[in-house]
């Protein structure tokens, strides 16, 4: 990674984040209500049209389409340009505070698992707090699973210390 420019990884984190955000809104509405996350692919919330990809890119098909459905018209929530921006942010808050300090001094692969994990645990964290404010409650795949992973994720950070 330290022969990559700076200013590129943090366009890629930032994707990244964007397009981890999109997936978090189909688990904030799906999980809750007990729905797969995979099966099936986006569908329009008003008349239930499968989405089109180009009608799928975060922020940029929101504001495109005005926060409208481009196959019936039906408005959609802001929450979902939220949650993806959020996503986006918080994957660059990341980079820039955990990862990018050491870059140069720890492994590519350290600092890739470093950033997956804490990357993961944010997510997690995202996706229970837009559940809690809809339903109050946290669905046990996101503490359960937030748990397992943090618990998994020890080893890569007691294998690092700094100087």
């Amino acid at each position: 990674m330290t022969t990559v420019p700076l200013h590129t990884l943090r366009i890629f984190v930032m994707v990244w984040g964007l397009l981890w955000g999109s997936f978090l809104n189909v688990v904030i509405y799906r999980l809750p209500r007990e729905m797969s996350v995979v099966f099936p692919g986006s569908h329009c919330p008003g008349c239930g049209k499968p989405i089109r990809p180009y009608d799928n890119i975060p922020i940029v098909s929101f504001l495109l389409l005005r926060g409208r459905a481009r196959c019936c018209g039906a408005t959609m929530s802001p929450r979902y340009v939220i949650v993806e921006a959020l996503g986006g942010g918080f994957s660059l808050a990341v980079f820039e505070i955990l990862i990018r300090n050491d870059l140069g001094i720890l492994s590519d692969r350290v600092l890739l698992l470093r950033f997956l994990a804490y990357f993961a645990l944010v997510m997690i964290l995202l996706a229970a707090t837009f559940i809690d404010l809809e339903f109050m409650l946290l669905p046990e795949a996101l503490t359960i699973g937030g748990t397992a992973l943090g618990l998994v994720s020890v080893p890569v950070w007691a294998s690092v210390t700094r100087c």
